[in-house]
């Protein structure tokens, strides 16, 4: 029987340690499927005033808009996954949640925003956006991150990108996957559920990489302005606020989402070397053991 030195040992589970906290970092920082085990999300209620377990300190949702908070609330009923989603009713007035998701990931290092979402009927004129950057609100803001989805018969996504470089950087150009614009990407069916995710690296201001149902469409953000987020002006290291809201002219319109993460990215050249850093000391290890057995 071939004997293992303690000292091998001990690196092998070194090794598979690092191993599982390259893996770890992976994962999101922050993420929630809005279950009733990520806090008090209780289907049927409003999700303002919820604080996620995801989240550190007392950070919690809040309504946003002009409407009623019962407008945007959790629901069982179509749930993209699991049990519950967030459902936000469009009612003729803009009503949506936000949270402060400041300290939930290092915005200085490039980080993924991903999401799925439902239409369940046609959004009309006025859509659902998403945004992540500023406390306020608007397209005059800077953000990281800003879209929608809408309008008309079937659904469609946007997302917003600067039409300028360098200076001030104005509210952005809407890119269309529609079809009519990127040429490749039929429009959203209604009542069939989307995955997006966002990589976005802060330094350059740009998309890096991003993905609509695992297929890619980041050619498509390349193409216009390189593909540079509409970020305006001045520091976005604490503007990290997340906005999901209704359009406000179109009734009956609602839509579900669901799945919400958001995640530093690990540079592959530093996972290889401290890897390949841990091979080699074992490598090294090996040898000596050999030797001294």
């Amino acid at each position: 029987m071939k004997l293992q030195s303690p000292r091998l040992s001990s690196l092998s589970s070194l090794v598979a340690a690092l191993a599982c906290s390259l893996a770890f970092t992976a994962h999101a920082d922050f993420s929630t499927g809005f279950e009733t085990t990520s806090g008090a999300y209780t289907a049927g209620s409003p999700i303002a005033g919820v604080d996620d377990n995801g989240l550190a300190g007392t950070n919690a949702w809040s309504f946003f808009g002009s409407g009623s908070s019962s407008n945007v609330t959790i629901t069982n009923v179509g749930a993209i996954s699991g049990a519950q989603s967030l459902a936000l009713a469009n009612v003729g007035s803009s009503v949506g949640a936000t949270v402060n998701l400041t300290g939930a990931v290092d915005y200085t290092q490039k980080f993924t925003v991903s999401f799925s979402f439902t239409a369940l009927n046609a959004l009309g004129a006025a859509p659902f956006f998403f945004q992540l950057g500023s406390n306020s609100y608007g397209n005059t803001q800077p953000n990281w991150l800003r879209g929608y989805i809408g309008a008309g018969t079937s659904s469609s996504l946007y997302i917003f990108q600067d039409a300028t470089t360098g200076g001030a950087v104005n509210p952005g150009t809407k890119i269309s996957y529609d079809g009519s614009a990127a040429g490749t990407y039929a429009s959203l069916a209604n009542s069939q559920s989307y995955t997006l995710s966002l990589t976005i690296d802060p330094t350059n201001h740009v998309y890096t990489d991003a993905t609509l149902n695992g297929t890619s469409i980041l050619n498509s953000l390349l193409a216009v302005s390189n593909g540079e987020i509409p970020y305006i002006g001045g520091s976005l290291a604490n503007a990290t606020y997340l906005f999901l809201v209704s359009g406000s002219s179109s009734t009956g319109s609602n839509i579900l989402i669901d799945n919400f993460s958001i995640a530093n990215v690990p540079e592959p050249a530093s996972m290889a070397l401290v890897l390949m850093s841990g091979f080699a000391w074992a490598a090294f290890l090996r040898r000596r053991t050999t030797r001294a057995l």
